[in-house]
């Protein structure tokens, strides 16, 4: 895949994925094999599509209202990074984050998380957030 192509699956993965909460995307933009290096991600999910639909209803429930801004990407080759802001009110717990439960009930505004994107043969082979950046959360 081309750099622009890498960078246009990780846009999709973002606005489809993500801001739309289309689940069923998941199944064409990810790889069998994905794994996703997120910090605090529940251990024993299944690799690929189906356990990145389990992690991401964890979030859909504990942020009914999501919403994903990109601010900006950058891309070489086969890796995309990906500045992103979310947007949400707070209903519920998401995998114990004691952070987040002070923020129960209010809208709360996550700036500039890096992601990273590794794709390969057309789909996201590897996606994560870099470890201290899910505690950033302010209301």
């Amino acid at each position: 895949m081309s750099t622009q192509d890498n960078k246009a699956l990780a846009r999709r993965f973002f606005e489809e994925f993500w801001d739309q909460k289309n689940l069923a995307v998941a199944d064409e933009l990810m790889a069998a094999n994905h794994v996703d290096h997120t910090p605090g991600s529940p251990p024993g999910l299944p690799p690929g599509p189906a356990g990145f639909k389990q992690f991401a209803s964890v979030y859909f429930t504990a942020f009914p209202n999501l919403r994903i801004t990109i601010d900006d990407q950058v891309a070489e080759g086969d890796t995309v990074v990906t500045r992103w802001t979310s947007h949400g009110t707070n209903t519920g717990s998401l995998f114990g984050n004691s952070v987040l439960s002070l923020c129960r009930g209010k809208r709360i505004s996550n700036p500039s998380n890096p992601f990273h994107l590794r794709g390969e043969d057309r789909a996201v082979a590897k996606s994560g957030i870099p470890a201290g950046f899910l505690g950033a959360a302010s209301p």
